[in-house]
């Protein structure tokens, strides 16, 4: 059994000064060190202008909130991205965010759970984060596991067989060895219950975006225990849908310290609280409930590191609520 602790979200205040360098030329752009805060609007002021791009980049990762920013307006601009030595922590957002990725054959690109750096332990409202924006990029969810299961004090480097069995495109340039940047890429793996707590953190960022349409029939099996019935995926997606059309704007928050995973070989039960506001144009929801997800991976056949789970079981029970006059009127 684990706990799921969450921690605050790193600050997303813009500061004048910003840590990596960003250097034009023609249609490359190099990102060389450490993001920090005011490398977005370094990056947008230096690149902004530019129609076609390839993103060059070089660096151990820094905050997660510019890395998030400069991603987004890579992926609006139409850039590609390439890591030639080294790319690892936040800057790994940048990098996927590609429209064609490339990495050389000797490159380093390192994976770990978003964190607090207050803290040093893993953030999951920060981990929710990062699984939005993967969703957003078109990332399947194999992907968003493989990005955030490592722990924050490891790092998952990634080769090209596990690019192809996650979903991850990329483009591999056969170049001579670089030397800068050469660390031993780690062998744990990430357990069972390191999955499962991924896969709610996954779950709920979902929740809150727009993209729920497009991922939640990855999240099911086909035939679900039901909140105590068996129901098809089809009509679960159809009510989960139903709903989200109604309150078009949610947040949902698991509660920090709440989530527990119980596994067994091929199987995990999770249970936690999470709160939540929803609004329409006349009301707003607010309260808070229990869930239960019994998580197992799909297709039958292991409970592997890299095995998909899905929802088999789901039941919850809500523990308050409050419905009150809309604040978008």
């Amino acid at each position: 059994m684990k706990k799921f602790a969450l921690t605050a979200l790193l600050a997303s205040l813009a500061w004048p000064c910003h840590g990596a360098s960003i250097e034009v030329n023609q249609a490359t752009i190099t990102i060389d060190g450490d993001i920090d805060f005011g490398d977005f609007e370094a990056f947008e002021s230096k690149a902004g202008a530019l129609s076609q791009a390839t993103v060059i980049l070089t660096s151990n990762g820094g905050k997660l909130v510019p890395a998030i920013k400069i991603g987004e307006m890579i992926r609006q601009k139409g850039f590609a991205t390439y890591v030639d030595e080294y790319c690892a922590s936040a800057c790994t957002f940048m990098w996927l965010a590609g429209t064609q990725r490339y990495m050389a054959t000797t490159a380093q690109i390192g994976f770990h759970a978003a964190y607090d750096d207050r803290t040093g332990q893993a953030g999951g409202t920060a981990n929710a984060i990062v699984g939005a924006y993967l969703t957003k990029l078109g990332l399947p969810y194999e992907a968003v596991i493989y990005a955030t299961v490592a722990a924050p004090d490891s790092m998952r480097y990634l080769t090209v067989a596990d690019a192809k069995r996650v979903g991850i495109d990329v483009n591999i340039i056969s170049i001579e060895p670089a030397s800068a940047y050469k660390p031993k890429p780690t062998t744990q793996q990430p357990t069972l219950e390191d999955q499962a707590l991924s896969f709610v953190t996954y779950y709920f960022a979902t929740w809150n975006s727009k993209y729920y349409s497009q991922v939640f029939d990855d999240l099911y099996w086909d035939s679900v225990n039901y909140y105590g019935k068996m129901a098809l995926k089809a009509d679960i997606l159809t009510d989960k849908q139903r709903f989200m059309a109604r309150w078009t704007t949610r947040s949902y928050k698991v509660r920090p310290g709440t989530v527990d995973a119980k596994c067994g070989v091929s199987e995990c039960t999770v249970t936690g609280i999470f709160d939540w506001e929803a609004s329409d144009q006349n009301r707003r929801s607010v309260g808070a409930a229990r869930f239960e997800y019994l998580l197992k991976p799909w297709p039958l056949g292991g409970a592997g590191a890299d095995d998909k789970l899905r929802i088999s079981a789901e039941d919850g029970k809500v523990l308050n609520r409050q419905v009150l006059p809309s604040t978008l009127r």
